[in-house]
């Protein structure tokens, strides 16, 4: 497949630029070409690349948000389900309690033989 642009570029170093140099000479010589593609690569894909990071950084954090409000309100819903009974409700309470207890207590005995007498 032909391709439409040169295949070689050269450029010199600068005394501003010791890093690269340092790092470009720490690579195996037969090594340094790719290398400087793969730093012009990243140079050139990085900003985009990113870009689309801190999108998906943000799309977490709103999810996490959603999630703790979510958990905050289920736990208000089972607080405010914990609420002491007011007198009415507990009296209906006791009430059933008690005609349960009184409906055990007879098939108890009826199991034993006994006969509620009215």
């Amino acid at each position: 497949m032909p391709t439409n642009w040169k295949k070689r570029y050269s450029f010199r170093l600068t005394s501003d630029d010791q890093a690269i140099y340092d790092y470009l000479e720490q690579l195996p010589a037969n090594q340094r070409s790719e290398g400087i593609r793969k730093l012009l690569s990243i140079a050139v894909n990085g900003p985009q690349q990113g870009l689309e990071q801190q999108k998906m950084i943000d799309s977490l954090r709103k999810d996490i948000e959603i999630l703790k409000d979510n958990q905050q309100e289920m736990l208000r819903k089972l607080d405010n389900s914990n609420e002491p009974k007011t007198t009415s409700q507990e009296t209906h309470s006791n009430e059933a309690n008690e005609q349960t207890m009184y409906e055990t207590a007879n098939a108890f005995l009826t199991s034993f033989g006994f006969q509620e007498s009215d």
